[in-house]
């Protein structure tokens, strides 16, 4: 019973931090451009295992930067178009490691296959791709389970009372 009632907090958190992410991604602008730089490294957050792409993009005349572990990202390493978000406020150009402005970083990253981001763990960037956006129906769904979990909480709790 406790468990269940754990699972019913932990979607409705779940389905409130989706919501927030939803509200911030409806200001975003949505930007298309040029794929200038795709490297894949390992160890997202310190898990040896675990792949994150890195991507710098080019739109209107400015370049981003874009981390992510979704494995869609994959088909920029060959497809050139692509179409990402940028929240307000988010700026391009200067958003590099060492403050390298983005013409010396990807020339530095063709350059030098071997390089890594500090300390191996990747950092998360406030751009975003189009196949990162959260829909709508994820935090649906997060809401009905929440709402199953907590009459299934209140089921058991009457059957027990009853019983007793």
């Amino acid at each position: 019973m406790l468990i269940l009632l754990i699972l019913a907090a932990a979607c409705f958190v779940g389905a409130y931090y989706y919501k927030r992410l939803i509200s911030q991604q409806a200001d975003a602008e949505c930007l298309h451009g040029e794929v200038v730089s795709f490297q894949t490294y390992r160890g997202w957050r310190g898990q040896e295992g675990w792949k994150y792409y890195e991507i710098i993009a080019e739109a209107g005349g400015r370049h981003y930067k874009i981390r992510t572990d979704n494995t869609k990202a994959k088909k920029y390493a060959k497809q050139h178009d692509i179409t990402f978000y940028v929240p307000v406020g988010a700026v391009g150009d200067e958003e590099f490691v060492g403050g390298q402005s983005a013409a010396q970083y990807s020339s530095n990253l063709l350059q030098s296959a071997q390089m890594q981001p500090h300390n191996g763990t990747a950092r998360p960037t406030a751009v975003y791709l189009y196949e990162d956006r959260k829909k709508k129906w994820q935090f649906w769904f997060l809401i009905a389970a929440g709402i199953g979990f907590s009459a299934m909480t209140v089921l058991f709790v009457i059957d027990a009372l009853t019983r007793s």
